[in-house]
């Protein structure tokens, strides 16, 4: 799975890589595994809401506020 980040971690366990250490337990926060994707997942990281969560403040997937792609006209 290209875009799944837990079996890119899967892949390089000695990575350095600080945003796919973040990317792959926020995904496996929202139900995903090495081997298989929660249909959605980036969408329900974008909106989680567990404020508690340390990382919460640098999650994937954010955008900012004004930039709202599902309401841009250049898509």
């Amino acid at each position: 799975m290209a875009n799944n980040p837990l079996a890119k971690l899967a892949s390089d366990p000695t990575t350095k890589s600080k945003a796919l250490r973040i990317k792959a337990k926020c995904a496996e926060c929202m139900g995903c595994t090495p081997d298989t994707n929660e249909s959605g997942f980036r969408r329900m990281i974008r909106e989680c809401s567990s404020l508690t969560c340390p990382l919460h403040p640098i999650r994937p997937y954010q955008r900012a506020e004004d930039d709202d792609l599902e309401d841009s006209e250049e898509w």
